[in-house]
C-alpha cells in the first residue's frame, strides 16, 4: 500500500504555496509546480518566491513525517544569463535549513533541460545515449547466426525506443531529429550487415517494419496534440488555452499546427478535430505522413529504393516472420541466408559488376563472372539463374520449391521476370504470385496446389528456399568474388585491356 498512500499524502504538496507559482499567458492560475511520482519540481517567478515556496515544503515534510533528498535536488534559473545564476550562488536557498545546489542544467524525467530549455541538447545527449546502446548491442546486431526476426524485436523493441524517446517535443523537425536517425541507421547496417554506401537507409527500415525515428517522434507529437487539451493536468491548460492566444513566438502547439498545415492530409485534419477518432489513429496517420515523404525522397535520389518499391518488394517485407517450424529441420536454421536475402532485395548485396564499378576488383568483371569466369556480367539475375558454378546448388534449390512454384517460375517469360519473383517482387499485379512466394496456404490453393501435396512434397516456401541457397553458397561466392581484389592489375602490352 506504501505507493497507493504516498500519492494520497503528496497531492497537496503545494496547496499553501499555490499562490507563489508562475504565472502564463491564458491561465487563470499560476503553475506552482509539477508532480511525477516521487518527483517533485517546484515553479516560482523569484528567487525571493522559491525561497517562501521551500519553506512551505519543508513544513509540509514535516507534518508527514518525510524528507527530502537534498543530495539529488537542484535550483536552475531558467530564461535569464549567467549573472542571475552566480548571484543565486552567493545565496543559495534553503530546504530545512541545508542549501541546495544551485546547477545550470537539470534532467527531468529523463529529458536534460538547461537555462535556455534548448531542445537541440536535448536531441544531442539523446542521440549519445543511443550510439552508446548501439555500441553495447553491436555485437548481437551484426552476428549472422541470430535470427532477424529476434533482430527486428531489438530494433523495433529496444533501439526505436531510446532513441524516440521524448518525441513530443522533438517530433515534426527534421534537422532536429537528423543526429538521431542517424544511430538508427547504424542500427539497421550492422543488422543487415551492409556498409553505408551500399543502399538507401529507407529501404533498409521499410525492409526490415522499423519506423524512422522522425516518423515515431511526429506520431508521439500528433497522439499529444489530440490528447493533451483532454487531460486534467497542467498539460492539458496549456494546450487548451493556446488557441485562444496570440503568439509573436512559435509555441509548441503552433508548430505542431505549422507542420500539419505543410505536411499533412485532410484525413488527420479532420481525425484532431474530431471527439470520435482516439488519439492512438493521430499518431498513426503522423507516422503514415512521414514514412510517404521518406519513401517518396529516396525513389527521387537513389536507384536502391527505386528498384525496391518497382517491384513492390515492400508487400513481401514480412516474410521473415514465416520461418517454417516443419520437416525438414535443416529449415529452421536460415539467418546466414536470410540476411542475405535481405541484402539481394534491398540492392545491397556485392557481385562481380558492382565491385569491378567501384574499382574493388579489376574491371575485366564488368563483362565477365568471377565465379564461372564466362563473359556475362555477374548480376543477381546471373547468379540466381545462370551461374554454371553453382549447378549442384541450384538442383538442391529447385528440390526445395513446391512443384507449383517451380511450374510457375518457369513459366514466367524472362530472367528479370524470374529475379523479380525470387524476391518477392510482384509479376504483371498478380497478388497472388507474392502470396505463393510468402508460402501462403490460402495463395497455393487459389494457384492449384493444396497444401497436403506441399506436406506431402516436403518442400520448403519459395522465400525459404532462395534463402536456403544463399547460404549454401555465401561462403564460396564471397571467397571467389574477393581472391580477384587481391589480382594486380596491369595494362597488356597491345594497349587493349587489363591482363
Amino acid at each position: 500500500m506504501s505507493p497507493t498512500l504516498f500519492n494520497v499524502f503528496i497531492n497537496d504538496l503545494f496547496d499553501k504555496g499555490r499562490h507563489l507559482g508562475v504565472p502564463v499567458p491564458g491561465i487563470d492560475e499560476v503553475i506552482p509546480g509539477l508532480l511525477f511520482a516521487d518527483d517533485t519540481t517546484a515553479l516560482t517567478a523569484t528567487k525571493e518566491d522559491m525561497q517562501l515556496m521551500l519553506n512551505t515544503l519543508g513544513e509540509w515534510a514535516a507534518n508527514w513525517g518525510m524528507s527530502f533528498g537534498i543530495a539529488k535536488c537542484g535550483v536552475m534559473v531558467v530564461g535569464a544569463g549567467e549573472e542571475a545564476t552566480e548571484e543565486l550562488r552567493a545565496t543559495p536557498p534553503t530546504l530545512n535549513g541545508q542549501p541546495l545546489p544551485v546547477v545550470d542544467g537539470y534532467t527531468y524525467l529523463g529529458i536534460p533541460l538547461n537555462r535556455k530549455l534548448d531542445l537541440d541538447q536535448v536531441a544531442r545527449e539523446r542521440a549519445t545515449k543511443t550510439a552508446k546502446l548501439v555500441g553495447a548491442l553491436r555485437g548481437t546486431l551484426q552476428a549472422a547466426d541470430i535470427p532477424m526476426v529476434a533482430k527486428q524485436t531489438i530494433l523495433k523493441g529496444v533501439v526505436l525506443p531510446t532513441a524516440s524517446y521524448g518525441g513530443e517535443l522533438l517530433g515534426m523537425n527534421e534537422s532536429r531529429v537528423a543526429p538521431l536517425q542517424r544511430q538508427l541507421d547504424v542500427s539497421l547496417r550492422l543488422v543487415a550487415g551492409v556498409r553505408v554506401s551500399a543502399c538507401s537507409a529507407t529501404v533498409l527500415a521499410t525492409e526490415l517494419g522499423v519506423p524512422s525515428v522522425m516518423a515515431a517522434m511526429t506520431g508521439a507529437r500528433g497522439r499529444g496534440l489530440k490528447k493533451f487539451p483532454t487531460m486534467h493536468t497542467w498539460s492539458g491548460d496549456l494546450t487548451s488555452a493556446e488557441s485562444r492566444l496570440v503568439h509573436r513566438q512559435r509555441t509548441w502547439c503552433s508548430g505542431a499546427w505549422q507542420w500539419i498545415q505543410r505536411f499533412g492530409s485532410d484525413e488527420m485534419r479532420e481525425a484532431l478535430s474530431s471527439e470520435e477518432v482516439s488519439e492512438k489513429t493521430c499518431a498513426q496517420l503522423a507516422r503514415r505522413i512521414c514514412s510517404a515523404r521518406e519513401q517518396n525522397r529516396a525513389r527521387r535520389n537513389t536507384i536502391s529504393a527505386r528498384e525496391y518499391f518497382r517491384r513492390e518488394l515492400d508487400r513481401t517485407r514480412d516474410f521473415v516472420k514465416r520461418m517454417p517450424t516443419g520437416e525438414p529441420t535443416e529449415s529452421r536454421n536460415l539467418a546466414a541466408g536470410v540476411r542475405e536475402l535481405v541484402r539481394l532485395r534491398t540492392g545491397a548485396r556485392w557481385n562481380g559488376y558492382r565491385a569491378a564499378q567501384a574499382g574493388l576488383i579489376s574491371r575485366r568483371y564488368l563483362t565477365h563472372c568471377p565465379c564461372c569466369e564466362k563473359p556475362t556480367a555477374d548480376t543477381p539475375a546471373h547468379f540466381l539463374l545462370e551461374c554454371e558454378a553453382w549447378a549442384e546448388e541450384r538442383k538442391a534449390f529447385e528440390a526445395d520449391l513446391p512443384k507449383q512454384a517451380l511450374r510457375f517460375l518457369r513459366r514466367l517469360a524472362d530472367n528479370s521476370a524470374r529475379l523479380d519473383w525470387l524476391l518477392g517482387g510482384g509479376v504483371d499485379g498478380d497478388n497472388s504470385a507474392q502470396a505463393l512466394w510468402l508460402g501462403r496456404v490460402d495463395a497455393e490453393t487459389h494457384l492449384g496446389v493444396h497444401a497436403p501435396e506441399r506436406q506431402k512434397n516436403n518442400s520448403l516456401p519459395p522465400w525459404a528456399a532462395v534463402a536456403r541457397f544463399l547460404q549454401s553458397t555465401r561462403r564460396l561466392y564471397y571467397s571467389r568474388l574477393w581472391r580477384t581484389s587481391t589480382l594486380t592489375v596491369n595494362r597488356r602490352p597491345d594497349g587493349q585491356g587489363d591482363s
